[in-house]
């Protein structure tokens, strides 16, 4: 999955905005339209290869539609599958620029959050760069930025160079360390919060209950921030392939989802309701104050709790970052490989696949060294890529399957996914309540902030 605790950083403050319902409401239906749109994304790609198999074979019968253990089916040759040369050309186009701002915003967070970390714990000096309200950041500070993005660029297009499988080891410690880094934000804030309370508003006239309001005005952050937590569908082909057990593929993707919904959840309602408006864009900058003494935030110097839960917490985005980008990287590089003619693949196999992994990498890593607006980036980025989340499967998942119809019979549509879920009336309702959801985030998004 491409999300990572950067976005549920930004997605407590988005919630703030919004308000703890509209929130709580927004994460849980998201995830649902995730889960369909993901399993939709399986019954494609097994289409994918029955249609192929059947095409290979000669055969008219019906299709034997299941997954490959042998064959990966990529977006956007499934595009071209179902969709022809017009299909083909609208989803790289999309991908490429859904994913390559993906990967922008990726290296703009690292370098916010590196560049915070390291003169938080050597200097006295902030150095707060990209977010929201941020003031001007100093001469010092803009170039340790730059060098932050410089050294992540450096580490994750040599990663990037490595296939999936080769990248296990490195992503299970990368994992574990999430789930630490996680599990020590809401002890810390369950602690403070039982200790002393939420803090105080700072802002005239805010109250703790301005928690719970309703605020439409807020959706836009909240929902962008949101769908980029959740992006998910691009990399299935490349993530189920290597799984031996493909029938429990749909069980293993809603239990992923499941748990990513209640840890965005716990994470966001939890931050929201301590840090009341003194919560910084994200979150985890506000465990630079954390000095381990008085139930967490109390006065005085740091204990030595207090340095790790600093640390562990400030870093914990930009690791998150180490090991999402090689994979998102991968992934376009996939797909962008299935631009080139199948005469010059099939040629010059290497070529192709290492000059996309370049294509793929290095021009998000440039444009983050040269723009550190992250959080405007999210906004924009995250419009995109509920195109990849919603727009895409729906139109693949009907188009699939009325390819299937017209060349192979009226049940051949069918797939060991198949459920009541893949109806049409279902996919038409995912795609209307999707497109209330982008126009009414697009407009929400454009709305000043000197407005509320």
């Amino acid at each position: 999955m491409g999300g990572c605790p950067s976005f549920v950083a930004e997605e407590c403050l988005a919630a703030r905005e919004a308000g703890a319902i509209l929130g709580i409401v927004a994460v849980v239906v998201i995830g649902l339209l995730n889960v369909l749109t993901s399993f939709w994304v399986l019954e494609i790609m097994a289409r994918a290869h029955g249609v192929t198999m059947a095409k290979k074979r000669g055969s008219v019968t019906r299709l034997n539609n299941r997954l490959s253990t042998r064959d990966r089916y990529d977006f956007v040759w499934v595009c071209h599958l179902f969709a022809g040369k017009t299909g083909k050309y609208i989803s790289a186009v999309t991908l490429s620029l859904c994913l390559w701002g993906c990967l922008w915003t990726y290296v703009s967070v690292f370098a916010s959050c590196m560049s915070q970390t390291i003169f938080s714990t050597f200097t006295n000096e902030r150095c707060v760069v990209g977010y929201r309200g941020a003031p001007q950041p100093s001469e010092n500070c803009r170039q340790m930025y730059i060098v932050c993005a410089f050294s992540y660029g450096m580490v994750v297009f040599a990663v990037s160079l490595v296939d999936y499988v080769d990248q296990a080891l490195y992503q299970i410690v990368v994992l574990f360390y999430k789930l630490f880094g996680f599990s020590m934000m809401i002890v810390t804030v369950l602690v403070a919060m039982c200790t002393n309370g939420p803090m105080q508003p700072t802002g005239e006239g805010v109250k703790t209950s301005d928690f719970w309001r309703v605020d439409i005005r807020g959706f836009g952050h909240l929902f962008t921030g949101i769908t980029f937590a959740f992006l998910m569908q691009y990399n299935i082909p490349d993530a189920v392939f290597p799984v031996r057990q493909k029938h429990s593929l749909q069980r293993v993707i809603a239990g992923a989802v499941s748990t990513v919904t209640v840890v965005f959840l716990a994470v966001s309602l939890l931050c929201g309701a301590f840090f009341n408006d003194r919560l910084f864009s994200i979150a985890t900058f506000n465990w630079e104050s954390y000095t381990g003494r008085d139930g967490g935030w109390g006065k005085g110097g740091k204990t030595w709790f207090g340095w790790l839960c600093t640390i562990t917490v400030l870093l914990l985005p930009a690791v998150d970052l180490l090991s999402v980008f090689p994979l998102v990287a991968v992934s376009l590089a996939t797909n962008m490989q299935h631009m080139f003619p199948d005469r010059i693949i099939s040629e010059h196999p290497l070529w192709t696949k290492y000059s996309c992994r370049f294509l793929a990498a290095v021009p998000p890593i440039i444009c983050g060294m040269m723009e550190s607006r992250f959080t405007v980036l999210i906004i924009v980025t995250g419009l995109l890529v509920y195109c990849i989340e919603c727009f895409l499967p729906c139109a693949l998942q009907v188009i699939s399957k009325r390819y299937c119809h017209n060349n192979y019979g009226s049940t051949s549509d069918h797939t060991t996914y198949t459920s009541v879920l893949s109806d049409n009336i279902v996919v038409g309702l995912v795609l209307a309540l999707g497109c209330i959801s982008f126009l009414t985030a697009l407009i929400c998004a454009c709305i000043p902030d000197n407005v509320h």
